[in-house]
């Protein structure tokens, strides 16, 4: 499998950075910076994560670090032939998910433009396919549980959660 070398971390060991990760980038969750790690696991439980361990990013030399002063991660982008012509891309890495469809190509399209980006693998991309991706979002909402009451259920669905629809990171 390509892509970016991930590993996965027993919740109880992961650190900090990346609980807060995978809160927060991967689950979409909101998570304060002054959180402690007690309260991302129970986050992460609340919002309906049942295993053990989480997926992380592998320690590499291969992939530096691309953020801003304030640690926040950014896009590098640069001049690529895409399309017949010279355009600003920037690359990007669309992880598997465990849903159905986790491991389809992600279709996006532009101005009528159709592209299918494969997972797993790093991809350079045009700057306005990655605004698209950025902003496709999708509302989540809880389960019932078995033990809900009639009244719970009579009240409909409840306050969703927002999440990316797709969520990616920026390689180098």
């Amino acid at each position: 499998m390509s892509g970016l070398p991930v590993e996965h971390v027993a919740i109880s060991k992961a650190n900090l950075k990346q609980l807060q990760d995978f809160a927060g980038i991967m689950m979409g969750l909101d998570v304060s910076q002054d959180a402690k790690k007690a309260d991302i696991i129970a986050l992460i439980e609340a919002a309906g994560w049942s295993k053990d361990t989480i997926p992380t990013l592998k320690k590499s030399s291969d992939i530096p670090v691309v953020s801003d002063a304030d640690g926040k991660p950014r896009p590098r982008s640069f001049q690529h032939e895409f399309g017949g012509k010279e355009r600003e891309c920037v690359a990007i890495m669309i992880p598997e998910e465990d849903k159905p469809g986790g491991s389809e190509p992600v279709p996006v399209a532009c101005n009528g433009v159709p592209l299918w980006i494969p997972r797993n693998k790093r991809e350079v991309i045009p700057m306005e396919y990655v605004e698209i991706l950025e902003n496709a979002e999708m509302f989540v909402y809880p389960q019932l549980s078995a033990a809900a009451t009639m009244q719970q259920m009579e009240m409909g669905l409840r306050e969703p959660r927002v999440v990316k629809q797709y969520p990616f990171s920026y390689v180098a």
